[in-house]
């Protein structure tokens, strides 16, 4: 299983072992390739380009700070809580 390259177990090897999470929470984020998605995402705002799957980069976006906000009702809830704690261990220094 890898995500953007590296190996979806390094990126939660900092969480102890104690913490759960129900599969079904960790599949809808994981499993249908949104998690990577969001990831191209984030990772094209980080070097001033769009999430429009556009190759320009726009040297203004630069500037300025992208905010991500996560947010869910119930499944959508989880996922969002799931995927926000997923892009602080990948992006540690972003948030």
């Amino acid at each position: 299983n890898n995500i953007h390259g590296r190996n979806k177990s390094s990126i939660f090897e900092s969480v102890p072992g104690s913490v759960r999470v129900h599969s079904g929470f960790n599949n809808d984020v994981f499993a249908n390739a949104g998690f990577s998605t969001v990831l191209q995402c984030v990772s094209s705002g980080i070097q001033g380009g769009e999430c429009d799957g556009k190759e320009e980069y726009n040297i203004i976006n630069t500037l300025q700070p992208y905010r991500l906000y996560t947010a869910g009702h119930s499944l959508g809830a989880a996922s969002s809580a799931i995927l926000g704690a997923a892009l602080h261990l990948m992006y540690p220094s972003e948030t």
